[in-house]
Formats: C-alpha cells, structure tokens, sequence
C-alpha cells in the first residue's frame, strides 16, 4: 500500500467513531477527501494525529473556491475536529485555532426555511383529500 492509501484508511478509521451510519460516512468522506487533498499537494500527513491547523486551513481555502455553503464547511469542520477526538487529540480539536470563526467559516445559521401550512392552506388539503381517500384525511387530522 502507498503512503497516501494508509494514511486515507488510517483517517477512515479514526472517523467511524460513535453515531449514526450516515454521520459515520459522511465523517469518514470528509477525512478522505481531506486526506487525499493534503497528499495531492505534497504534505505527508500519515495520520490524523499528524494533522495540524495549517493543514486543516489550507484544505478549508481550497474547498471555499468549490462553491460550497458554509454549513458543508462547518459540517466538514466538526468531522475533522471530532476524528481528532478520537485519536486523543483534544487539546488540538477544541483550540481556539481550530473554531470556526479562525477557520472562516463562520456566519452560517441553523434555522430552517421551512414553514407550517396556515389554517386555511391545511383546510384545503384536508377537503382535497376526504375528496380522495378517507383515510389520507384521518392521517392528516391526526
């Protein structure tokens, strides 16, 4: 195996880590992205216990020229933060260096976009699907 493929795998599994399977794999595509990107450009990183802030900086002004939201870099972000939990490197994770804001990626908001329907809209659809099926309609009551 070439240097770059250990490190890739040694990063995929300090990444699996603890919660849900499609947390996991998002988890560990960021470290192999991220991975992939520091070998691509000449940083021999072989583990996540190799990464430093520069690293994780210069992946983060590569991936701002993707187009990307900000959230996908704040997700990205705690993916790298919480790999380095795992291989016992706390101190590095929680560094004022390490936030978001240092990283400039903050600013991003959480809120949703979506909205309740009104009375009257659910009234509508309610009338549209007793049309319909009676029990569409019941499922909507409840």
């Amino acid at each position: 195996m070439s240097k770059k493929t250990e490190a890739v795998s040694a990063a995929r599994g300090a990444a699996k880590g603890s919660g849900a399977h499609p947390t996991k794999q998002a988890r560990m595509k960021t470290m192999e992205r991220s991975f992939g990107f520091l070998h691509g450009c000449g940083y021999q990183v072989p583990d996540v216990g190799g990464l430093r802030e520069k690293h994780i900086a210069l992946y983060f002004e590569q991936r701002k020229f993707e187009g990307l939201s900000v959230r996908t870099f704040q997700n990205e972000a705690a993916h790298i933060r919480e790999a380095m939990r795992a291989v016992g490197r706390h101190q590095a994770a929680d560094s004022p260096t390490m936030s978001n804001k240092a990283l400039g990626i903050d600013g991003s908001c959480r809120d949703g976009t979506k909205v309740a329907a009104t009375d009257e809209e659910f009234q509508e659809a309610l009338g549209i699907a007793a049309g319909i099926d009676e029990g569409v309609a019941a499922a909507l009551k409840l």
